[in-house]
């Protein structure tokens, strides 16, 4: 059943210049973006900073308005809704935040942090949102007796957790995930990944991860989008990780470090900066930065279409793309 689907999403900030805001110039952060989650399922998006991807989590989550396409949650557009119509829905889809500390309000108590979702949803009585504050906290790991305690008295992984708690205390379906485990050390990140998956099977959540590491979005997802410049250039199932098509996301699995101390990764064939989100180049986006590009990549720009083995790829030379990657 497709829990989440998003057809052609557009969204474009005005910057600088202009006089009284006419010709004012662009930012490009979403850019015609279209993909389904189904209910159960992780999709991961990865890319570089700057690509697009918590624009689009907020988006999903009508916290900033597109500029054009649609999103449908259960096959109800919800695009256009007024807050007071989408609100029940959106007690349905919530978010973890990158920063744990930041997302926290440092003057409330956590157990006040983790209650105000009931309370605002008009959730039970103050004792059955207490109760469930009591629940929620020792579900993510923590202690009931941490209910008083401020953000400050806890450490980074543990102010996840109360973001976590805080996320799923309204039984959402949907849980966007914005970078929920870069802020931490290596060590914390693993019982993070850890807790959300068994959140996961536990509620039967939906989740957007959203990362630009490439080995925990691997680790988290059943399907893997790849956004360049406010696109997804490639989205395919994550068994088919070492099968990579784009040379964009090869370049992205080239990039992770190895394991084996003794192994020796090819260098990432990517050459010069991320283009400019303003002054998009023309054709294909990536083409600045490609070793395979020809003359037709920078005068057409190519589709995301089905390749070989089920992949979704825009690029004009995917036979020009070695067929398997190390990892």
């Amino acid at each position: 059943m497709t829990l989440l689907k998003v057809e052609n999403l557009v969204k474009h900030f005005p910057t600088g210049g202009g006089f009284f805001g006419k010709g004012r110039l662009k930012v490009h952060a979403v850019n015609g973006v279209s993909f389904e989650v189904a209910k159960g399922e992780t999709l991961g998006v990865v890319g570089e900073s700057g690509c697009g991807k918590t624009t689009l989590g907020l988006l999903l989550l009508k916290s900033i308005q597109p500029d054009a396409g649609q999103i449908f949650f259960e096959g109800q557009d919800v695009t256009r809704m007024s807050q007071r119509d989408f609100r029940p829905l959106r007690a349905r889809m919530q978010m973890v935040f990158q920063d744990p500390y930041a997302s926290l309000n440092p003057r409330m108590r956590i157990g006040e942090i983790i209650e105000e979702p009931l309370a605002i949803h008009g959730r039970g009585s103050r004792k059955e949102r207490q109760d469930r504050t009591i629940e929620l906290l020792e579900l993510v790991g923590l202690e009931a007796r941490d209910f008083n305690k401020y953000p400050h008295e806890f450490s980074g992984g543990q102010r996840q957790r109360i973001g976590i708690a805080r996320a799923i205390a309204l039984n959402p379906d949907l849980i966007i995930a914005d970078e929920p485990v870069s802020s931490l050390d290596v060590s914390i990140q693993g019982e993070i990944l850890n807790l959300l998956r068994d959140l996961q099977k536990k509620f039967q959540l939906t989740y957007i991860f959203i990362s630009h590491d490439l080995r925990v979005i691997s680790q988290m997802s059943d399907r893997i989008a790849v956004m360049y410049l406010g696109k997804i250039v490639e989205l395919f199932s994550a068994e088919d990780l070492a099968h990579v098509k784009h040379p964009y996301t090869q370049a992205l699995l080239k990039a992770v470090p190895s394991v084996d101390p003794t192994q020796k990764k090819e260098k990432a064939p990517l050459g010069g900066d991320v283009p400019s989100p303003i002054q998009l180049p023309s054709g294909c986006s990536f083409h600045p930065r490609c070793p395979y590009r020809e003359i037709v990549c920078e005068r057409t720009e190519p589709l995301l279409e089905k390749k070989e083995g089920g992949h979704l790829a825009s690029c004009h030379f995917i036979d020009k793309v070695p067929k398997e990657i190390n990892i």
